[in-house]
């Protein structure tokens, strides 16, 4: 009892911790990390909302649906989507409330 007790505190206590970045914002500068990993980071207008609005998100491979350089390509592609036609974003971490540890992007024409 007490190891599924404890198993179900770990389970919302990390999910606790995750959430969204940044809703409703619009991507104001997009680069490659520099530092020989492999990832992107956004800048974000402070229009929208978040811990990250205003700021800078960083997106890395380790942080992608098993670690999978595929799935940060897509996240790329839909980030200079969003970049080019000037379209809302929400971007989530799954595991925390770190800026520098997003693993999920989406875009809409509309707020969310």
């Amino acid at each position: 009892m007490k190891k599924l007790a404890l198993i179900f505190i770990v389970f919302i206590s990390s999910n606790a911790f995750s959430g969204t970045l940044v809703e409703n914002a619009k991507i104001t500068h997009l680069a490659n990390i520099s530092s020989g990993a492999d990832g992107f980071y956004v800048q974000v207008d402070g229009s929208g909302t978040g811990p990250c609005s205003g700021g800078s998100v960083f997106f890395t491979v380790g942080n992608q649906p098993s670690s999978s350089i595929e799935a940060l390509n897509r996240a790329v592609s839909i980030a200079m989507l969003a970049f080019t036609m000037d379209l809302n974003v929400q971007i989530h971490n799954y595991s925390s409330d770190n800026c520098a540890g997003a693993s999920y992007i989406r875009i809409t024409k509309t707020e969310f």
